[in-house]
């Protein structure tokens, strides 16, 4: 009886010492993973913050650098669509696009396409007012007379349609145009303005370039940490361990200890064997936890930058719409 209690008692401290030294362990390591987790959460929150700052940023600059694309490229669109009808008409409006600096073929189409749309409404608008009678003494304020609509932003361009219809009627003996004359002049920029418009849409390009790219690495940032935090959510091995140190207790401490506490006949050969055999298997089950996560930690290879940074070249420098021709 006293052998029994002796391997009894020997065999509860052991387990009772293992469980101390791996519980131990458990705890800092989940007081380490709540720390790390608490400072990539903070790392986190900076992160989403500097992305809404250069969002905000990038906005105006986007506008601006898009706002001047825009009215280059239909300036010149304006060109081919009215001036040069005849050899537009047939082409793609693709074709037809010559696109600013700064900017992509993608990116201006939509606008090329509408804008398109607006002339050849003009067109037939004037057209229909248009009579065999008519000759260039017609003016634009005849045309407004005689039931021309138009949006009062669509103005200039309909008087622009309307010089380019009116210039082709027959001859009369007094040119008149009427409203149209000041309207319709194309005043030609001195080559310093010229220079100083295009330092202004280079500074734009660059400018909205460089906080697009911020915005890329921003959003990559935050995505990279959202994924660390997840992780930390389930850490590696923790469950299974509060398991198995919960089983070897059981096992090793509370069922020596219930068997010596109460158990007041001789203790059988056959109850001691199991006790035994219980304590084996979860000293077992214990050291093969502890091999399996050393084995799962020196398998994970040193992360490359890649893993925390999936921002391409291409992403980081370029802008929505900055691939593709460009014109000067």
């Amino acid at each position: 009886m006293e052998d029994a209690n002796s391997l009894l008692s020997t065999l509860s401290q052991s387990a009772a010492a293992m469980v101390a030294i791996i519980g131990g362990f458990l705890v800092s390591r989940l007081v380490a993973l709540s720390s790390e987790r608490e400072g990539i959460a903070r790392q986190l929150k900076a992160a989403e913050q500097r992305l809404v700052l250069h969002r905000a940023e990038y906005e105006p600059a986007h506008e601006y650098r898009l706002g001047n694309s825009i009215e280059t490229m239909e300036e010149w669109l304006l060109d081919k669509l009215i001036d040069e009808r005849l050899e537009s008409e047939g082409k793609g409006t693709a074709e037809l696009v010559d696109v600013p600096r700064g900017s992509s073929l993608e990116e201006m189409l939509p606008y090329a396409e509408e804008l398109r749309k607006r002339v050849d409404i003009s067109f037939a608008d004037v057209t229909d007012l248009i009579t065999e009678r008519d000759h260039r003494r017609l003016s634009f304020d005849s045309l407004v007379e005689r039931g021309l609509t138009f949006a009062e932003e669509d103005r200039d361009l309909f008087i622009r349609v309307a010089s380019s219809v009116i210039g082709g009627l027959r001859p009369s003996a007094r040119y008149d145009f009427g409203n149209i004359g000041t309207d319709t002049l194309r005043f030609v920029t001195s080559p310093t303005s010229h220079e100083i418009e295009m330092r202004r849409l280079d500074e734009s390009i660059r400018s909205e370039s460089d906080l697009h790219a911020l915005v890329v690495a921003g959003e990559h940032e935050v995505e990279r940490l959202g994924r660390d935090l997840d992780d930390f959510a389930q850490p590696v091995g923790v469950t299974s361990a509060v398991w198995i140190l919960a089983a070897f207790s059981i096992a090793g401490i509370m069922a020596p200890l219930l068997v010596m506490a109460f158990w007041s006949k001789p203790i059988p050969v056959w109850l001691l064997f199991v006790l035994v055999v219980g304590f084996g298997a979860g000293l077992a089950a214990v050291l093969g936890y502890i091999a399996w996560y050393q084995r799962e930690i020196s398998g994970r290879s040193v992360p490359d930058e890649s893993d925390y940074d999936d921002v391409a070249p291409s992403d980081a420098t370029s802008t929505d719409g900055f691939s593709g021709d460009q014109t000067a």
